[in-house]
């Protein structure tokens, strides 16, 4: 599966928010009160905001006080009104292109960045501190005349839009929904209604070309995106566009139940792809949609008569994973109306799913290995780690485990019965995050000693939250017409067998895809790619599924492309290459991006002891 999802633990977040709060508190004697500076803004953002920080229960009322003096410079400092602290010292506050940002200078130190709204009232974005969490600070008094209020109604070409009025996004969203015909070619038939969001231009004089954001999967639709922490500073100067792709997000989503119910973890540790499942899902599924015209080439012509109708010429398509694979096909179909392709965690479109993971899962876990004995306290705590990976594969060879759990939508414990090629998607899947790869030393210990309750809370919330963005119909309507036609048994042989990964995904794919309707699939679609057009490629070093090597080929066609590999980087988004995409776009070249942060991503520090996990009776 390609995707791009990050998992964040806003608990921990919250923790380290306390944490940051105290210590700052008990430094502050000691600390000049601010030594902070920032360019003249463009907007008096003088004043006291209010935000609340929610999680579970517990709640942090804030207060933002900011002080601008005639020159432009910036003092601020932070009230948490529920813990009795008051005037923490903020450093490093800066304003431009209406984005505000300061830093909570402690141990683990916190930053937030957030935009003004136009009408000067919010400022809406990300406390940033072990995972981003949403944080929007409301104007107690306006000190300054604000700009004008955003329009209802926003006209953008020949799409009508409105602001969305959605939580934790700006309050300058536009949202809005375009009619295409679902047979393109016909232009007959079923219509269905694509559902969009233009995040207009922080900038008073932004660039005329917008940046078009592709979701992974395939199956996720690109407005989920729209709260995410990397987006604020990609629409600094450029309008950013969402567009869920037919059959995902609002698009008409195909959505098949293949997990059962959310609250019982077992769908999510057996096998549930089965020809039985996917007729089930195809007859419920084509009382709303022909199922062969949800391609990634009919959606990419779906996109393009967005863009004229929104009124642009040339756009920057920014894709990961799936989403890779959708911008490599818009610049094969579409390679005039493009400025620029930024593309991660690259799938070529002659790439065969799920060929990849055997060697790409093989060579992240050996490298987690290498990385424990390398590291002291790691090494020390688990000196065996192979050795006991190995036990615990040859134990679920030879049948599937039970064993309880705590379940974390239920917070009840829960028996749970894990297959061989169920506990193989759970571990694909941990390798895509960073947070939870510094936990699999430990988890693994754990299951070699026959506890995999912490191992079942975690698979459980990661496999959750990737499987509850993906509408599977849609994926499958992809894979069973671009991906797994195309695989030859000496193929499966050759780069599956053998491997922890294994064939059998592949195997059930296979017999799966018998049963869904097959869409048609242009000649040309896999043909290497030939193109002017600058594209930057980020490859991390240790993605599971995606690893550089599928990419590199890409340059030789492409003489204005550039691939940057990432050193311990995995199928997620990291600050370097979120940064070297901006930068690539804003200068529409790659030639010269300074590309040193790429060397320097660290692993993030093994965890070698969790408390017991509370099982309740």
């Amino acid at each position: 599966m390609r995707t791009t999802l990050k998992t964040t633990f806003k608990s921990l977040a919250i923790c380290l928010l306390a944490v940051a709060f105290a210590q700052a508190a008990s430094a502050q004697s000691t600390q000049t009160k601010n030594t902070t500076t920032s360019v003249a803004a463009t907007q008096n953002i003088a004043g006291n905001w209010h935000g609340t920080i929610s999680a579970g229960r517990g709640q942090y009322r804030l207060v933002l006080k900011v002080a601008q003096s005639p020159s432009g410079a910036l003092t601020a400092a932070l009230d948490s009104l529920d813990q009795n602290l008051a005037d923490l010292p903020l450093e490093a506050v800066t304003y431009a292109d209406r984005i505000l940002r300061f830093e909570l200078p402690a141990a683990t130190p916190a930053v937030f960045e957030g935009a003004l709204s136009r009408d000067g009232t919010e400022i809406a974005g990300f406390w940033q501190q072990g995972g981003p969490v949403p944080l929007v600070f409301t104007r107690e008094q306006p000190n300054a005349t604000p700009a004008p209020a955003v329009a209802a109604a926003s006209t953008r070409g020949r799409v009508q839009l409105q602001p969305c009025g959605l939580p934790n996004i700006s309050k300058d969203a536009l949202c809005g929904q375009y009619e295409v015909f679902e047979n393109r070619d016909a232009k007959t038939g079923r219509k269905i209604k694509l559902n969009l969001m233009v995040l207009p231009a922080l900038s008073d004089k932004p660039a005329a070309d917008p940046i078009f954001y592709l979701a992974g999967g395939p199956g996720a639709g690109a407005t989920y995106y729209a709260n995410a922490s990397f987006i604020l500073p990609l629409h600094r100067t450029r309008d950013v566009v969402l567009l869920d792709q037919r059959g995902t997000g609002k698009s008409n989503p195909l959505r098949c139940d293949l997990r059962g119910d959310a609250s019982d973890m077992n769908g999510y540790f057996s096998d549930r792809l089965t020809p039985e499942a996917m007729r089930a899902c195809r007859t419920e599924l084509e009382k709303v949609a022909d199922l062969k015209l949800y391609t990634t080439t009919v959606a990419m012509g779906d996109l393009d008569e967005v863009r004229s109708a929104l009124g642009y010429d040339k756009i920057n398509v920014y894709g990961g994973s799936y989403g890779s694979t959708a911008a490599l096909a818009y610049l094969r179909f579409y390679p005039q109306n493009i400025r620029t392709v930024t593309v991660s965690s690259v799938a070529p479109l002659g790439l065969r799913l799920p060929l990849s993971f055997g060697k790409g899962v093989d060579h992240a876990l050996e490298q987690l290995f290498a990385d424990c004995d390398a590291d002291v306290a790691c090494h020390r705590a688990f000196p065996e780690l192979r050795k006991e990976f190995a036990a615990v594969v040859e134990r679920l060879d030879k049948g599937p485990v039970t064993f309880d759990t705590l379940n974390p939508s239920t917070g009840k414990k829960q028996q749970v019965t894990m297959t061989r090629t169920g506990f193989g998607e759970n571990v694909r899947l941990m390798l895509y995050h960073p947070d939870v790869m510094a936990l699999m030393p430990l988890l693994i210990h754990q299951m070699y000693q026959q506890d995999y309750g912490y191992f079942g809370v975690v698979g459980y919330q990661v496999f959750h939250a990737t499987d509850s963005v993906i509408a599977r119909g849609m994926q499958f309507s992809v894979l069973c017409a671009e991906d797994i036609p195309f695989l030859t048994d000496a193929d499966i042989k050759q780069q599956l067998t053998g491997t922890f990964y294994g064939d059998a995904s592949a195997r059930l794919y296979q017999k799966s895809c018998a049963e869904w309707p097959r869409g048609e699939v242009p000649a040309k679609f896999a043909e290497p790619i030939k193109s002017d057009v600058p594209v930057l490629i980020l490859s991390g070093d240790i993605d599971p599924v995606t690893p550089p090597e599928l990419a590199t080929p890409l340059l030789r066609g492409l003489p204005n492309g550039r691939q940057i590999i990432l050193r311990n980087a995995t199928h997620d988004t990291y600050d370097c290459s979120e940064r070297l995409a901006r930068e690539f776009i804003e200068r529409g070249t790659a030639q010269g991006l300074d590309a040193s942060c790429a060397d320097e991503i660290k692993r993030l520090p093994f965890t070698t002891m969790l408390p017991p996990l509370p099982m309740p009776k």
